[in-house]
């Protein structure tokens, strides 16, 4: 495999290929594994052509393909706001604003702090028109919840959140309760195109986290802090493993630039109770992150199914820096992470 930006005069190797072999997979209750040959081709730029060459040989027989591909590009800046949230809103008049968005809008929210309660996105936009929800300042527009999950996106498409705080109650739940910064999906729809940029998440026991298939979501320059605490409590059983600080579970999403920590499995791909997978995961990429204190598993790639990466990472402490238990075919890239202070083991499965 090789490929270039259109028109440059030279071409870059890529990795080759990796065949997938069915037989030698477990075979999972969602999604397949199909007989191919795949590979992730990373480095590139958002927004950009890329001529794709694959060059394939069998004994004396060899051809070769191209075909030109584009990179997604990031959703451009906002424009100036056409609706606001005043200061000291009530819930309820934050629910109503989020209810009452068209596709184009730019709702932004008046610095200050506002008491929400399970607050719901139901809302789209479109490709060309996408939902924008955004505060005056990062640090000084926060959305509290100390009960519930901050934001819940279900089934709404094509929307940016940025340049807020979703602050969390602070202390760790019970496995019972809880409590995400953003939840998506559970109806069994997912949803697209949708951007969460420019945030800061703390006190939250889940950070970013979808239970249905999601497709083309973009997660960047984010902070996220969980509640759990690296120390002996912490690691000594179980409360920490449903803990995920970033699962985007589906197709073609991207989680990258991001600062997090204080999560039971800081990155996810897929959703699964115990053996059981529940969704289907294919072309999920995170990389260049910066991770601290997960207490299981830096990268849990569980019921993941194919081309999906982990690249240009940097941990401190973890349980584990990766679980494939199991991984449905293939492939798995996992290039160029530092992994400091493992406390049982750098591979699991």
């Amino acid at each position: 495999v090789r490929y270039r930006s259109v028109g440059a005069a030279s071409w870059t190797e890529a990795h080759p290929l990796f065949r997938i072999r069915p037989e030698y997979s477990t075979n999972p209750a969602v999604g397949s594994v199909s007989d191919d040959f795949a590979w992730t081709i990373i480095d590139l730029t958002p927004g950009t052509s890329y001529d794709v060459e694959v060059t394939v040989s069998s004994g004396s027989t060899t051809v070769t393909r191209s075909a030109t591909f584009t990179t997604r590009a990031l959703p451009p800046a906002a424009g100036p706001a056409n609706k606001t949230v005043a200061a000291g809103s009530s819930a309820n008049q934050v629910q109503s604003a989020f209810d009452g968005l068209q596709p184009g809008d730019v709702l932004q929210f008046e610095n200050g702090t506002y008491t929400v309660n399970n607050l719901e996105l139901t809302r789209s936009g479109t490709p060309g028109q996408p939902i924008y929800i955004r505060g005056e300042s990062r640090n000084g527009v926060i959305l509290s919840d100390t009960s519930g999950t901050i934001l819940r996106i279900l089934e709404a498409d094509d929307v940016v959140v940025e340049n807020l705080t979703l602050r969390g109650r602070g202390s760790d739940g019970p496995l019972s309760d809880l409590q995400p910064g953003v939840y998506g999906g559970g109806f069994g729809n997912g949803s697209s195109r949708n951007t969460i940029r420019n945030v800061t998440i703390t006190g939250v026991d889940k950070g970013i986290v979808f239970y249905d298939e999601v497709s083309q979501a973009v997660v960047y320059d984010n902070t996220i802090v969980g509640n759990n605490q690296w120390n002996a409590q912490f690691l000594g059983d179980n409360r920490t493993w449903d803990d995920d600080g970033i699962n985007l579970p589906g197709f073609g999403n991207v989680a990258f630039n991001n600062t997090i920590s204080g999560f039971g499995d800081t990155f996810s791909y897929a959703q699964h109770v115990g053996s059981d997978t529940l969704t289907e995961t294919r072309g999920v990429h995170y990389y260049r992150n910066e991770i601290q204190n997960t207490l299981d598993d830096l990268v849990e790639v569980d019921h993941a199914h194919r081309n999906i990466s982990f690249y240009d990472n940097r941990s401190h402490n973890s349980s584990n820096c990766t679980s494939l238990d199991p991984l449905y075919g293939g492939p798995f890239l996992y290039a160029r992470n530092v992994c400091i202070n493992p406390a049982r083991t750098c591979l699991l499965y």
